[in-house]
């Protein structure tokens, strides 16, 4: 992406040496929606041979649930607006957004592997296996 764009994508981790591209850059955003599915269609298509993805030592994830409503309602006064004044309110319902970020829990899970049968497992039971045969 950041080869075919010129900038990386903000959603992901960004290299030192490259810059992010701007959010209001619709040429940027089309390359980078452009260049995911290219990538996401070589991928799954098995064709994209030189790519080596390690599953990751860590990782974060967060659950999305969104509500929505009408806003503002008959009765917000939303700046200058008169509660009368219909095409005021009606510019702020099409041209305006409130946006309100909640986490619900502020917990975090760890899950550790563990070898289910270690080289020293392995060694003793082989070692025992050959003392009852003998």
């Amino acid at each position: 992406v950041i080869r075919l764009c010129g900038c990386a994508n903000p959603a992901y981790p960004i290299p030192k040496t490259a810059k992010s591209c701007k959010v209001s850059d619709y040429i940027a955003r089309e390359c980078i929606k452009n260049a995911t599915y290219h990538f996401s269609r070589l991928i799954s298509e098995g064709n994209l041979t030189d790519c080596v993805c390690h599953q990751s030592c860590s990782e974060v994830n967060y659950e999305v649930t969104y509500s929505a409503a009408r806003w503002p309602s008959g009765t917000t006064k939303v700046m200058e607006c008169d509660n009368v004044d219909d095409l005021c309110m009606e510019r702020y319902r099409r041209n305006a957004a409130m946006i309100q970020v909640f986490y619900e829990e502020l917990n975090y899970e760890t899950l550790t592997e563990t070898p289910a049968y270690t080289v020293n497992s392995l060694l003793l039971s082989l070692f025992n296996s050959s003392l009852i045969l003998h």
